[in-house]
């Protein structure tokens, strides 16, 4: 039986591992254009730890979710100098 979950906590999707009774919490946030589920394998590394790996609210261009929006425009001109 696996202790991976999904739910929804305060409007957000979120990935859970549940670990042993009164363990730590550990709270990983993903990176632009990515999600919850893509830290999930983490909780591999203590699984005696309860895991919490949230998704952002954002649809971002060209991927997955984020936390805050991102002006892609002004960041490719900045890197183009």
């Amino acid at each position: 039986m696996t202790k991976l979950t999904k739910r929804t906590v305060a409007g957000l999707e979120v990935v859970e591992w549940l670990g042993e009774k009164d363990a730590p919490t550990v709270l990983l946030f993903h990176g632009y254009g990515a999600s919850g589920e893509d830290l999930a394998s983490l909780s591999g590394i203590n699984p005696k730890l309860h895991w919490v790996f949230p998704t952002g609210p954002l649809d971002v261009p060209y991927a997955d979710k984020g936390w805050f929006p991102v002006d892609i425009a002004a960041l490719q001109r900045a890197n183009s100098h």
